[in-house]
């Protein structure tokens, strides 16, 4: 069996789970840290900086077309998505860490909401929920 681990969290009622060893930390970050870009793909919330160093933050509830989040405090998940690539990605306030074995994710030809596949794996049903699974490669188009 091919166990992983992941970070649970629920964005609406869509239940995302991104592989724990993409997440390098997360972290509570004050909306007013958030610099925005002018000119920038709408799925960009803005630049932070994070241990001395800027990042991209993506909203993901930009993605899932949720439209914005008034809370003063984000939670962000630092990603690393190939070496010395890192970026935040917003999650929910709540989180967990779930097992899932990798065999059992089951490929779609079109997510959530008309969402581009490429930003998921797939999904699995566990846990009571329909967990989709992120793919962290399919930013990178964003990045690169």
């Amino acid at each position: 069996m091919l166990e992983q681990k992941g970070l649970l969290f629920s964005l609406s009622h869509y239940h995302l789970c991104c592989p724990a060893e993409d997440v390098n930390e997360i972290i509570l970050l004050n909306k007013d840290r958030v610099r925005e870009v002018p000119g920038v793909k709408s799925l960009f919330r803005g630049l932070f900086i994070n241990r001395g160093q800027i990042l991209p933050l993506l909203n993901l509830r930009h993605l899932f077309q949720m439209g914005e989040d008034e809370q003063d405090i984000i939670p962000v998940g630092v990603m690393e998505l190939e070496q010395n690539l890192l970026f935040g990605l917003t999650i929910a306030a709540q989180t967990e860490i779930i097992e899932f074995n990798e065999l059992l994710i089951e490929p779609f030809e079109r997510g959530p909401r008309g969402i581009n596949p490429r930003f998921f794996k797939g999904y699995i049903s566990a846990y009571g929920k329909m967990i989709f699974i992120m793919a962290l490669d399919g930013f990178k188009s964003y990045f690169l």
